[in-house]
Protein backbone atom coordinates (compact mmCIF):
# COMPACT_ATOMS: atom_id res chain seq x y z
CA UNK A 1 0.00 0.00 0.00
CA UNK A 2 1.26 3.46 -0.79
CA UNK A 3 0.01 6.94 -1.49
CA UNK A 4 -0.57 7.50 -5.17
CA UNK A 5 1.97 10.10 -6.32
CA UNK A 6 0.76 10.30 -9.92
CA UNK A 7 -2.95 10.51 -9.29
CA UNK A 8 -4.40 13.95 -10.02
CA UNK A 9 -7.51 15.00 -8.13
CA UNK A 10 -9.39 17.96 -9.53
CA UNK A 11 -11.69 19.86 -7.17
CA UNK A 12 -13.98 22.68 -8.20
CA UNK A 13 -16.42 24.85 -6.26
CA UNK A 14 -19.98 23.59 -6.59
CA UNK A 15 -21.69 26.56 -4.94
CA UNK A 16 -20.95 29.49 -2.65
CA UNK A 17 -23.29 31.46 -0.36
CA UNK A 18 -21.68 34.82 0.51
CA UNK A 19 -24.13 35.76 3.30
CA UNK A 20 -24.93 32.47 5.00
CA UNK A 21 -27.19 33.07 8.05
CA UNK A 22 -24.92 31.63 10.74
CA UNK A 23 -26.28 33.48 13.75
CA UNK A 24 -25.20 36.46 15.81
CA UNK A 25 -21.86 34.96 16.91
CA UNK A 26 -18.78 35.22 14.74
CA UNK A 27 -16.77 32.22 13.68
CA UNK A 28 -13.70 34.43 14.05
CA UNK A 29 -13.97 34.06 17.81
CA UNK A 30 -12.02 30.83 17.43
CA UNK A 31 -8.89 33.00 17.23
CA UNK A 32 -6.32 34.04 14.63
CA UNK A 33 -6.14 30.54 13.13
CA UNK A 34 -9.71 30.78 11.89
CA UNK A 35 -12.61 28.35 12.35
CA UNK A 36 -11.62 24.69 12.13
CA UNK A 37 -13.37 22.36 9.71
CA UNK A 38 -14.30 20.08 12.59
CA UNK A 39 -17.34 22.26 13.41
CA UNK A 40 -18.97 21.32 10.09
CA UNK A 41 -20.34 17.95 8.97
CA UNK A 42 -22.84 16.56 6.47
CA UNK A 43 -25.43 13.84 7.09
CA UNK A 44 -25.75 12.00 3.78
CA UNK A 45 -28.79 10.01 4.89
CA UNK A 46 -30.90 13.12 5.52
CA UNK A 47 -29.00 15.41 3.08
CA UNK A 48 -28.53 18.06 5.74
CA UNK A 49 -25.51 20.23 6.47
CA UNK A 50 -24.67 21.08 10.09
CA UNK A 51 -22.50 23.94 11.34
CA UNK A 52 -21.71 24.79 14.95
CA UNK A 53 -21.19 28.48 15.70
CA UNK A 54 -19.84 28.82 19.25
CA UNK A 55 -22.85 27.61 21.29
CA UNK A 56 -25.42 27.16 18.51
CA UNK A 57 -25.96 24.29 16.06
CA UNK A 58 -27.42 25.23 12.69
CA UNK A 59 -28.84 22.81 10.13
CA UNK A 60 -29.60 23.34 6.44
CA UNK A 61 -31.11 21.11 3.77
CA UNK A 62 -28.59 20.91 0.93
CA UNK A 63 -29.08 20.26 -2.78
CA UNK A 64 -26.78 20.30 -5.78
CA UNK A 65 -27.09 24.07 -6.06
CA UNK A 66 -26.60 24.85 -2.38
CA UNK A 67 -28.69 25.17 0.78
CA UNK A 68 -32.41 24.79 0.10
CA UNK A 69 -35.19 26.92 1.50
CA UNK A 70 -37.23 23.81 2.33
CA UNK A 71 -35.62 23.24 5.74
CA UNK A 72 -33.37 25.05 8.16
CA UNK A 73 -33.24 24.98 11.92
CA UNK A 74 -31.06 25.86 14.90
CA UNK A 75 -30.74 24.80 18.51
CA UNK A 76 -28.85 26.25 21.48
CA UNK A 77 -26.47 23.77 23.05
CA UNK A 78 -24.89 23.47 26.50
CA UNK A 79 -23.35 26.89 27.07
CA UNK A 80 -19.72 26.57 25.92
CA UNK A 81 -17.79 26.80 22.68
CA UNK A 82 -18.32 23.73 20.50
CA UNK A 83 -14.99 22.03 19.72
CA UNK A 84 -16.21 19.40 17.27
CA UNK A 85 -19.35 17.95 15.69
CA UNK A 86 -19.75 14.56 14.06
CA UNK A 87 -22.60 12.98 12.09
CA UNK A 88 -23.29 9.26 12.28
CA UNK A 89 -25.76 6.79 13.70
CA UNK A 90 -26.72 5.58 17.15
CA UNK A 91 -28.88 2.46 17.09
CA UNK A 92 -29.84 3.09 13.47
CA UNK A 93 -30.96 6.66 14.22
CA UNK A 94 -29.17 9.43 12.34
CA UNK A 95 -27.68 11.99 14.74
CA UNK A 96 -25.15 14.78 14.99
CA UNK A 97 -23.16 14.94 18.23
CA UNK A 98 -21.54 18.13 19.54
CA UNK A 99 -18.81 18.28 22.20
CA UNK A 100 -17.66 21.49 23.84
CA UNK A 101 -14.99 23.18 25.93
CA UNK A 102 -16.73 22.45 29.25
CA UNK A 103 -17.38 18.76 28.80
CA UNK A 104 -20.83 19.17 27.27
CA UNK A 105 -22.03 16.40 24.94
CA UNK A 106 -25.25 16.97 22.97
CA UNK A 107 -26.94 14.27 20.87
CA UNK A 108 -29.21 15.86 18.24
CA UNK A 109 -31.33 13.76 15.83
CA UNK A 110 -30.87 14.90 12.23
CA UNK A 111 -34.17 13.71 10.75
CA UNK A 112 -36.54 15.85 12.84
CA UNK A 113 -38.51 18.78 11.49
CA UNK A 114 -36.91 20.90 14.21
CA UNK A 115 -33.47 20.50 15.76
CA UNK A 116 -33.70 19.50 19.42
CA UNK A 117 -31.19 18.04 21.85
CA UNK A 118 -32.26 14.44 22.39
CA UNK A 119 -29.73 13.66 25.13
CA UNK A 120 -27.33 15.90 27.04
CA UNK A 121 -24.33 14.43 28.89
CA UNK A 122 -21.44 15.91 30.82
CA UNK A 123 -17.88 14.64 30.59
CA UNK A 124 -16.19 14.95 33.97
CA UNK A 125 -12.49 14.51 34.68
CA UNK A 126 -11.42 10.89 35.18
CA UNK A 127 -9.04 11.71 38.04
CA UNK A 128 -10.81 11.15 41.41
CA UNK A 129 -9.27 14.37 42.73
CA UNK A 130 -11.00 16.33 39.92
CA UNK A 131 -14.09 14.20 39.42
CA UNK A 132 -16.44 17.19 39.79
CA UNK A 133 -14.59 19.21 37.13
CA UNK A 134 -15.93 19.16 33.55
CA UNK A 135 -13.12 18.58 31.05
CA UNK A 136 -12.73 20.12 27.61
CA UNK A 137 -13.76 17.47 25.09
CA UNK A 138 -12.30 17.34 21.59
CA UNK A 139 -12.86 14.00 19.92
CA UNK A 140 -16.20 12.33 19.12
CA UNK A 141 -16.83 9.12 17.19
CA UNK A 142 -20.02 7.38 16.03
CA UNK A 143 -20.76 4.29 14.00
CA UNK A 144 -20.91 5.08 10.26
CA UNK A 145 -24.37 5.30 8.75
CA UNK A 146 -23.94 2.15 6.68
CA UNK A 147 -23.13 -0.20 9.55
CA UNK A 148 -25.66 -2.70 10.87
CA UNK A 149 -27.36 -1.66 14.11
CA UNK A 150 -28.59 -3.65 17.08
CA UNK A 151 -30.98 -1.09 18.55
CA UNK A 152 -28.60 0.74 20.87
CA UNK A 153 -25.30 2.40 20.00
CA UNK A 154 -22.00 3.55 21.45
CA UNK A 155 -20.98 7.19 21.72
CA UNK A 156 -17.19 7.61 22.01
CA UNK A 157 -15.38 10.80 23.05
CA UNK A 158 -11.84 11.90 23.88
CA UNK A 159 -10.83 14.80 26.08
CA UNK A 160 -8.10 16.72 27.87
CA UNK A 161 -8.05 14.28 30.80
CA UNK A 162 -6.06 11.89 28.56
CA UNK A 163 -9.01 9.50 28.31
CA UNK A 164 -11.14 7.91 25.62
CA UNK A 165 -14.58 7.03 27.02
CA UNK A 166 -17.79 5.54 25.72
CA UNK A 167 -21.46 5.73 26.66
CA UNK A 168 -24.18 3.31 25.63
CA UNK A 169 -27.01 5.43 24.19
CA UNK A 170 -30.48 3.97 23.63
CA UNK A 171 -32.85 5.68 21.14
CA UNK A 172 -36.53 6.14 21.97
CA UNK A 173 -38.64 2.99 21.92
CA UNK A 174 -35.70 0.57 21.93
CA UNK A 175 -35.92 -2.20 24.59
CA UNK A 176 -33.02 -2.31 27.03
CA UNK A 177 -32.28 -4.61 29.95
CA UNK A 178 -31.98 -2.73 33.26
CA UNK A 179 -30.69 -4.97 36.07
CA UNK A 180 -31.89 -3.56 39.44
CA UNK A 181 -29.29 -3.03 42.14
CA UNK A 182 -29.22 -5.22 45.22
CA UNK A 183 -28.82 -3.80 48.72
CA UNK A 184 -25.08 -4.23 48.51
CA UNK A 185 -24.96 -2.08 45.38
CA UNK A 186 -24.17 -4.86 42.89
CA UNK A 187 -26.44 -5.61 39.95
CA UNK A 188 -28.81 -8.54 40.36
CA UNK A 189 -28.81 -10.07 36.88
CA UNK A 190 -31.46 -12.63 37.85
CA UNK A 191 -34.09 -9.87 37.99
CA UNK A 192 -33.31 -8.02 34.78
CA UNK A 193 -36.16 -5.87 33.54
CA UNK A 194 -36.50 -5.06 29.84
CA UNK A 195 -37.85 -1.56 29.31
CA UNK A 196 -38.16 0.91 26.50
CA UNK A 197 -38.33 4.65 27.05
CA UNK A 198 -40.08 7.35 25.11
CA UNK A 199 -36.96 9.56 25.09
CA UNK A 200 -33.25 9.13 24.47
CA UNK A 201 -31.52 7.50 27.44
CA UNK A 202 -28.29 5.87 28.59
CA UNK A 203 -27.99 2.10 28.64
CA UNK A 204 -25.70 2.16 31.66
CA UNK A 205 -25.23 4.74 34.37
CA UNK A 206 -21.77 5.99 33.46
CA UNK A 207 -19.00 5.98 30.85
CA UNK A 208 -16.44 3.26 30.27
CA UNK A 209 -12.79 4.25 29.94
CA UNK A 210 -11.49 2.58 26.78
CA UNK A 211 -8.01 4.07 26.53
CA UNK A 212 -5.81 6.26 28.69
CA UNK A 213 -2.66 7.52 26.93
CA UNK A 214 -0.04 9.75 28.54
CA UNK A 215 -1.29 12.95 26.92
CA UNK A 216 -4.34 14.58 25.37
CA UNK A 217 -6.31 12.81 22.64
CA UNK A 218 -7.42 15.28 19.94
CA UNK A 219 -9.15 12.74 17.68
CA UNK A 220 -10.92 9.34 17.74
CA UNK A 221 -12.79 7.25 15.18
CA UNK A 222 -15.12 4.25 15.36
CA UNK A 223 -15.86 1.41 12.92
CA UNK A 224 -17.04 -2.21 13.22
CA UNK A 225 -16.97 -2.03 17.01
CA UNK A 226 -13.37 -0.81 17.30
CA UNK A 227 -12.09 2.57 18.40
CA UNK A 228 -8.84 4.12 17.18
CA UNK A 229 -7.33 7.10 19.00
CA UNK A 230 -4.42 9.42 18.23
CA UNK A 231 -2.63 11.08 21.16
CA UNK A 232 -0.19 13.93 21.58
CA UNK A 233 2.10 11.44 23.36
CA UNK A 234 2.89 10.06 19.91
CA UNK A 235 0.92 6.84 20.25
CA UNK A 236 -1.84 5.39 18.10
CA UNK A 237 -4.11 2.94 19.95
CA UNK A 238 -6.98 0.61 19.15
CA UNK A 239 -9.57 -0.73 21.58
CA UNK A 240 -12.71 -2.79 21.29
CA UNK A 241 -16.00 -1.46 22.59
CA UNK A 242 -17.08 -2.93 25.95
CA UNK A 243 -19.45 -5.88 26.15
CA UNK A 244 -22.73 -4.04 26.44
CA UNK A 245 -24.78 -7.12 27.28
CA UNK A 246 -23.16 -7.30 30.72
CA UNK A 247 -24.69 -3.92 31.65
CA UNK A 248 -21.87 -3.33 34.13
CA UNK A 249 -22.44 -0.64 36.78
CA UNK A 250 -20.04 2.17 37.47
CA UNK A 251 -19.01 3.79 40.70
CA UNK A 252 -19.89 7.35 39.70
CA UNK A 253 -22.92 8.09 37.47
CA UNK A 254 -22.61 11.07 35.11
CA UNK A 255 -24.75 14.11 35.58
CA UNK A 256 -27.11 14.94 32.74
CA UNK A 257 -28.11 18.38 31.45
CA UNK A 258 -26.43 20.39 34.20
CA UNK A 259 -26.50 24.12 33.61
CA UNK A 260 -23.12 25.76 33.00
CA UNK A 261 -22.20 29.45 32.88
CA UNK A 262 -22.62 30.98 29.46
CA UNK A 263 -19.93 32.60 27.37
CA UNK A 264 -17.41 31.18 24.87
CA UNK A 265 -14.40 29.44 26.37
CA UNK A 266 -11.59 28.72 23.94
CA UNK A 267 -9.69 25.58 24.88
CA UNK A 268 -7.22 23.50 22.92
CA UNK A 269 -5.44 20.21 23.47
CA UNK A 270 -2.16 20.91 25.22
CA UNK A 271 1.08 19.48 23.90
CA UNK A 272 3.38 17.68 26.32
CA UNK A 273 6.43 15.48 26.08
CA UNK A 274 5.63 12.33 24.10
CA UNK A 275 5.62 9.03 25.95
CA UNK A 276 8.05 6.21 25.28
CA UNK A 277 5.84 3.13 25.53
CA UNK A 278 2.33 2.02 24.71
CA UNK A 279 0.59 0.10 27.50
CA UNK A 280 -1.87 -2.51 26.25
CA UNK A 281 -2.25 -4.65 29.36
CA UNK A 282 -5.64 -5.19 30.99
CA UNK A 283 -6.69 -2.38 33.30
CA UNK A 284 -7.12 -2.86 37.02
CA UNK A 285 -10.64 -3.43 38.26
CA UNK A 286 -10.60 -1.52 41.55
CA UNK A 287 -12.61 1.72 41.70
CA UNK A 288 -9.53 3.72 42.64
CA UNK A 289 -7.50 2.46 39.69
CA UNK A 290 -10.51 2.69 37.40
CA UNK A 291 -10.78 6.40 38.23
CA UNK A 292 -14.49 6.18 38.87
CA UNK A 293 -15.49 4.41 35.65
CA UNK A 294 -15.39 1.01 34.02
CA UNK A 295 -12.26 0.03 32.16
CA UNK A 296 -11.59 -2.28 29.24
CA UNK A 297 -8.24 -3.46 27.93
CA UNK A 298 -6.67 -2.08 24.77
CA UNK A 299 -6.15 -4.36 21.79
CA UNK A 300 -3.06 -2.80 20.25
CA UNK A 301 -0.81 0.22 20.31
CA UNK A 302 1.96 1.70 18.19
CA UNK A 303 4.39 4.46 19.14
CA UNK A 304 5.18 6.85 16.28
CA UNK A 305 7.24 9.20 18.41
CA UNK A 306 5.62 12.45 17.30
CA UNK A 307 2.53 14.25 18.66
CA UNK A 308 -0.45 13.04 16.62
CA UNK A 309 -3.30 15.40 15.72
CA UNK A 310 -5.74 13.20 13.85
CA UNK A 311 -6.72 9.68 12.87
CA UNK A 312 -9.41 7.86 10.88
CA UNK A 313 -10.33 4.35 9.82
CA UNK A 314 -9.96 3.51 6.12
CA UNK A 315 -12.06 0.51 4.98
CA UNK A 316 -9.78 -1.73 2.96
CA UNK A 317 -12.60 -2.46 0.48
CA UNK A 318 -12.65 1.22 -0.53
CA UNK A 319 -8.94 1.52 -1.30
CA UNK A 320 -8.32 1.85 -5.02
CA UNK A 321 -5.13 1.47 -7.01
CA UNK A 322 -4.01 3.38 -10.05
CA UNK A 323 -4.39 0.79 -12.78
CA UNK A 324 -2.41 0.69 -15.99
CA UNK A 325 -4.41 0.86 -19.27
CA UNK A 326 -5.52 -2.55 -20.48
CA UNK A 327 -3.33 -4.13 -23.16
CA UNK A 328 -5.59 -5.09 -26.08
CA UNK A 329 -2.93 -7.45 -27.49
CA UNK A 330 -2.60 -9.48 -24.28
CA UNK A 331 -3.81 -13.07 -24.38
CA UNK A 332 -6.89 -13.91 -22.31
CA UNK A 333 -6.02 -15.48 -18.98
CA UNK A 334 -7.24 -18.86 -17.80
CA UNK A 335 -9.97 -18.78 -15.13
CA UNK A 336 -8.91 -19.09 -11.52
CA UNK A 337 -9.46 -22.64 -10.31
CA UNK A 338 -7.83 -25.13 -7.96
CA UNK A 339 -7.14 -28.63 -9.24
CA UNK A 340 -6.05 -31.69 -7.31
CA UNK A 341 -5.42 -35.30 -8.23
CA UNK A 342 -9.12 -36.07 -8.57
CA UNK A 343 -10.99 -32.88 -7.65
CA UNK A 344 -11.22 -29.48 -9.33
CA UNK A 345 -12.64 -26.43 -7.58
CA UNK A 346 -14.18 -24.14 -10.23
CA UNK A 347 -13.56 -20.42 -10.11
CA UNK A 348 -17.18 -19.66 -9.18
CA UNK A 349 -17.01 -21.82 -6.04
CA UNK A 350 -13.56 -20.44 -5.26
CA UNK A 351 -14.89 -16.87 -5.40
CA UNK A 352 -18.11 -17.45 -3.45
CA UNK A 353 -17.17 -20.10 -0.88
CA UNK A 354 -13.38 -20.09 -0.37
CA UNK A 355 -11.96 -16.59 -0.73
CA UNK A 356 -14.49 -15.01 1.71
CA UNK A 357 -13.10 -17.30 4.45
CA UNK A 358 -9.53 -16.03 4.07
CA UNK A 359 -7.98 -13.01 5.78
CA UNK A 360 -6.74 -10.08 3.74
CA UNK A 361 -3.12 -10.96 4.54
CA UNK A 362 -3.63 -14.46 3.12
CA UNK A 363 -5.34 -13.15 0.01
CA UNK A 364 -2.69 -10.54 -0.70
CA UNK A 365 0.32 -12.56 0.41
CA UNK A 366 -0.47 -15.95 -1.11
CA UNK A 367 -3.50 -16.22 -3.35
CA UNK A 368 -3.05 -13.22 -5.63
CA UNK A 369 0.47 -14.35 -6.58
CA UNK A 370 -0.77 -17.63 -8.09
CA UNK A 371 -1.89 -16.15 -11.41
CA UNK A 372 -3.40 -13.11 -13.06
CA UNK A 373 -6.84 -14.66 -12.72
CA UNK A 374 -6.29 -15.23 -9.00
CA UNK A 375 -5.15 -11.64 -8.62
CA UNK A 376 -8.39 -10.42 -10.24
CA UNK A 377 -10.46 -12.69 -8.00
CA UNK A 378 -8.63 -11.42 -4.90
CA UNK A 379 -9.19 -7.80 -5.93
CA UNK A 380 -12.92 -8.45 -6.37
CA UNK A 381 -13.12 -10.20 -2.99
CA UNK A 382 -11.34 -7.43 -1.11
CA UNK A 383 -13.78 -4.90 -2.57
CA UNK A 384 -16.86 -6.89 -1.53
CA UNK A 385 -19.25 -5.21 0.88
CA UNK A 386 -18.94 -7.98 3.49
CA UNK A 387 -15.21 -7.36 4.07
CA UNK A 388 -14.61 -5.61 7.40
CA UNK A 389 -10.82 -5.07 7.33
CA UNK A 390 -9.72 -1.51 7.99
CA UNK A 391 -6.49 0.43 7.70
CA UNK A 392 -5.51 3.31 10.01
CA UNK A 393 -4.57 6.73 8.64
CA UNK A 394 -3.02 9.17 11.12
CA UNK A 395 -0.96 12.34 10.97
CA UNK A 396 1.34 14.54 13.02
CA UNK A 397 2.33 18.14 12.41
CA UNK A 398 4.53 17.17 9.46
CA UNK A 399 3.95 13.48 8.63
CA UNK A 400 1.13 11.15 7.62
CA UNK A 401 1.16 7.34 8.12
CA UNK A 402 -0.91 4.42 6.85
CA UNK A 403 -0.94 1.38 9.15
CA UNK A 404 -2.75 -1.92 9.16
CA UNK A 405 -5.75 -2.35 11.45
CA UNK A 406 -3.80 -4.28 14.07
CA UNK A 407 -1.11 -1.55 14.24
CA UNK A 408 1.67 -4.03 13.53
CA UNK A 409 2.81 -2.69 10.16
CA UNK A 410 3.39 0.79 8.76
CA UNK A 411 2.53 0.42 5.08
CA UNK A 412 3.70 3.86 4.03
CA UNK A 413 4.41 7.39 5.23
CA UNK A 414 4.82 10.78 3.63
CA UNK A 415 5.97 14.23 4.66
CA UNK A 416 3.32 16.93 4.60
CA UNK A 417 4.01 20.22 2.78
CA UNK A 418 2.13 22.21 5.43
CA UNK A 419 1.69 22.50 9.18
CA UNK A 420 -0.99 19.96 10.15
CA UNK A 421 -1.26 20.94 13.83
CA UNK A 422 -4.97 21.19 14.76
CA UNK A 423 -5.90 20.03 11.24
CA UNK A 424 -9.09 18.08 10.55
CA UNK A 425 -9.14 14.82 8.57
CA UNK A 426 -11.98 13.36 6.50
CA UNK A 427 -12.00 10.24 4.36
CA UNK A 428 -14.11 9.92 1.20
CA UNK A 429 -14.56 6.18 0.53
CA UNK A 430 -16.18 6.73 -2.88
CA UNK A 431 -12.97 8.33 -4.17
CA UNK A 432 -10.46 6.49 -1.97
CA UNK A 433 -9.40 9.98 -0.95
CA UNK A 434 -8.31 11.46 2.39
CA UNK A 435 -8.65 15.21 2.85
CA UNK A 436 -6.87 17.33 5.45
CA UNK A 437 -8.19 20.79 6.29
CA UNK A 438 -5.22 22.82 7.52
CA UNK A 439 -5.73 25.28 10.35
CA UNK A 440 -2.21 26.67 10.78
CA UNK A 441 0.41 27.84 8.33
CA UNK A 442 3.93 28.91 9.31
CA UNK A 443 4.13 31.44 6.47
CA UNK A 444 0.87 33.22 7.34
CA UNK A 445 0.35 34.42 10.89
CA UNK A 446 -3.39 34.89 10.48
CA UNK A 447 -4.04 31.77 8.44
CA UNK A 448 -4.76 33.58 5.19
CA UNK A 449 -3.50 30.63 3.16
CA UNK A 450 -5.60 27.89 4.73
CA UNK A 451 -6.18 25.14 2.23
CA UNK A 452 -7.61 21.68 1.74
CA UNK A 453 -4.98 19.07 1.06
Amino acid sequence: ARASENRVVSLSMLWEIPDMPLGLEELGQFGPNGPPMNILDFCASTERLFIANQQTLLGFAVGASGPLQSWSSRVSLLGAQVNRIRCGQIGGKQVVVCVDARGGIAVVPTDSSKLEVGLALRNFHADPLCRDCPVSTWGVALAPSGEASQGWGELVISANDHCVKSWVVVPPGVPWKHPPASRGGDADTSREVTRSRAAWSMGRRGPTVLLQPNDNVPCVDLAVGRVVAASLDGSIRVSSLPEVASNRRTTAPPRESEAVPSGPQVSRPRRRNPGTAVQTASAAASPEEARGTDRVSALAGYQLGRPLWGVCWVPLRTVRVQEEPADSTARPTAPAEWAGSSVTVPGEILATSVLPLLEAEELLGCIQALSVAHASAVQAELRASHRTEHLVLCFSEGMVWLLDGSLTTVHCSRRLPFNAAFAHIAYMPELSLAILAAKMDRSHVYGAAQQLW
